[in-house]
């Protein structure tokens, strides 16, 4: 039976010929499930460096808006006391002045 199916009678169903198309359809079949998967995983790697740079531009802006944060408190901080000292200052100057309009 095999002499007939892969006789010289039929030349493209000679064994040669058959072991040719069935390794060229392996590697086909194994082209059809590689390139897939291999573009599968290079969308993921590339979707991830994107998450990855958000979430650091993200906490480059956060930092940003921290950083200026703390400025505007160290500068309140700083007219705050700057106002202190006025405030003591004058209240002082006032005191003494009704001191000495008193022993006068």
């Amino acid at each position: 039976m095999c002499d007939f199916l892969f006789g010289e009678q039929y030349p493209i169903l000679h064994k040669k010929y058959l072991t040719v198309f069935l390794s060229c359809l392996n590697m086909t079949l194994s082209y059809i499930v590689f390139f897939p998967a291999l573009i599968v995983i290079i969308a993921m790697i590339i979707c991830y460096n994107q998450l990855v740079r958000k979430k650091n531009m993200m906490k480059e802006a956060w930092s940003g808006s921290f950083l200026e944060l703390q400025t505007r408190l160290a500068t309140i901080e700083g007219e705050i006391e700057m106002s202190r000292r006025y405030y003591n200052g004058t209240v002082r100057e006032t005191i003494s002045q009704w001191k000495v309009s008193l022993l006068i």
